[in-house]
């Protein structure tokens, strides 16, 4: 960020191992019920003049100043999910954070068969704070498209879409932080992803003022680790670019 002549640059790293437990079926309608957890997090911050701040849930008793948070919502039922047969979400309850905004849990499948170059997409709306602290909700689509299939894997693109028109800087730098840009790969006979990256490089200029810009690089990763995998035997994470 540059505000008034004044660059500062805050780098975070976050590596985790999620978990879905999956508590009942639906026989009839293939609707999956599961409990969402975290069952480790590693995490480092880096800001511009500070030393360095790491934590970790493996080895660390007491977590640093800023990072209590991320510490409580290890190890417990974040969220309790229903998704349909096609990953629409039917009900959700976030047990941690009553109220919380609600980001897309997978890829939603379309209704119907797709070949290779169709498209669909998934509506939502984002609630973001004007300058004046008034809740705005922004209009937004996820289009996706069936790029390749081998084998059993399909590997599908994803691209956020922003219908609402944005005039504030301030909103629209909150905005490319919750975008995602990049692909899945999506295990099409077991129905699940087992995979995906996201990655996004935008600059917002005005978000603070006229000589002010924000330069948002962001790069999500995920992996699905074999059956039994703990913490203690999981593949060791790769580099990543980290937000700044």
């Amino acid at each position: 960020t540059t505000v008034s002549g004044t660059s500062q640059t805050a780098e975070t790293d976050s590596t985790s191992i999620k978990v879905w437990r999956v508590v009942s079926v639906d026989p009839k309608t293939g609707a999956a019920t599961f409990e969402h957890s975290v069952e480790s997090v590693e995490m480092r911050q880096q800001l511009t003049g500070r030393e360095e701040v790491r934590y970790s849930s493996l080895t660390d008793k007491e977590p640093p100043v800023g990072f209590e948070d991320a510490a409580r919502n290890v190890g417990v039922v974040l969220s309790v999910v229903t998704l349909d047969a096609t990953g629409e979400v039917v009900s959700r309850e976030n047990k941690r954070q009553p109220g919380a905004a609600e980001g897309q849990i997978t890829v939603p499948l379309p209704k119907q068969p797709v070949q290779i170059g169709d498209t669909w997409t998934a509506p939502y709306e984002l609630p973001l704070a004007d300058k004046n602290g008034r809740v705005v909700q922004v209009k937004t689509r996820q289009r996706f498209k069936l790029e390749d299939v081998t084998g059993d894997i399909a590997t599908i693109s994803v691209e956020t879409q922003i219908l609402t028109p944005i005039s504030d800087p301030g909103i629209e730098a909150q905005l490319v932080q919750r975008e995602s840009n990049g692909k899945v790969r999506f295990d099409r006979v077991a129905g699940r992803v087992i995979g995906q990256q996201m990655d996004l490089d935008k600059k917002v200029h005005g978000f603070a003022g006229e000589a002010s810009v924000l330069h948002y690089v962001m790069r999500f990763s995920e992996e699905m680790l074999p059956a039994g995998t703990s913490t203690a035997t999981r593949p060791p994470a790769g580099p990543a670019p980290a937000p700044r």
